[in-house]
């Protein structure tokens, strides 16, 4: 797997297997991995207080259809929906077992690659999968992403996602005011705009960024959660590049910037 993808898929499972666990509890740690279907299992179990069915349901509820009162979810939902996020852009799935006042188990599944085997004499009994890399390439240094959204929680989750790639500098705006007073400072090369902003919408905040200095030809993305197709084709009407759907799909945004680098200025 892509190493510092898996290693923070790990560390947010982890912490809040510990942070929600019960006084003097325990954390199970486990990894199987089948040679025969090609997949590994990691797993993480805790002997906390566990979930309802209704707090499992609401769990990966994406952010911005919860209300902001629910944002103190921010330390576990938070977390795991980056864990998921990270995890089925390296080809895998995440998958949460709980049941009230009895803990939570958090299975990671990857896929496997055989490692080769080396001349030096026949492959051992057992031997050691390791997950393949799905995950593309770094992108392109410099690259410069204005982020304009409104909801905190949305901006942190798209923030972390980001972070995880090289060569990727983001700044984040949360009106089109806000966006409008930076470009004039800084010049992005990706525009990533939310549909509905607090004064002006997306659309809007899209035309007037168009007549700042350097921006009219430069690529822009809806992200929103309205992703009927008739959302999507206004938005190509209205000029956008492309639509990212909330919740974002990581593997998707990494693909299209891998792509704006490809094509180079």
């Amino acid at each position: 797997a892509d190493e510092r993808r898996l290693r923070q898929v790990l560390l947010n499972i982890g912490s809040n297997a510990i942070k929600y666990n019960r006084p003097a509890g325990v954390v199970r740690w486990t990894v199987d991995c089948a040679i025969a279907t090609g997949r590994a299992r990691l797993s993480v179990e805790d002997s906390g207080s566990g979930l309802a069915p209704a707090q499992l349901d609401r769990l990966f509820q994406p952010f911005e259809r919860l209300g902001k009162e629910t944002s103190t979810i921010e330390g576990t939902g938070l977390g795991l929906i980056i864990a998921r996020s990270l995890t089925t852009a390296m080809g895998g799935s995440l998958q949460i077992v709980s049941h009230a006042g009895v803990g939570t188990r958090v299975l990671v599944d990857l896929p496997l690659v055989r490692q080769a085997t080396l001349a030096v004499g026949p492959e051992p009994v057992g031997s050691k999968a390791v997950a393949s890399a799905t995950a593309p390439t770094s992108a392109a240094p410099g690259l410069r992403v204005l982020y304009v959204e409104d909801n905190r929680i949305n901006a942190i989750l798209f923030e972390q996602a980001i972070g995880l790639r090289n060569g990727i500098e983001l700044r984040l705006a949360e009106d089109g005011a806000d966006a409008l007073d930076q470009v004039r400072s800084w010049r992005p090369d990706v525009l990533v705009l939310d549909a509905h902003l607090p004064g002006m919408n997306g659309f809007e905040l899209l035309q007037a960024l168009r007549d700042e200095a350097g921006l009219t030809d430069v690529p822009a993305f809806m992200c929103s959660a309205d992703a009927m197709p008739d959302d999507m084709q206004r938005a190509a009407d209205a000029g956008f590049a492309g639509y990212w759907a909330k919740p974002i799909n990581i593997a998707k945004i990494m693909s299209d910037l891998d792509h704006l680098c490809a094509e180079g200025p």
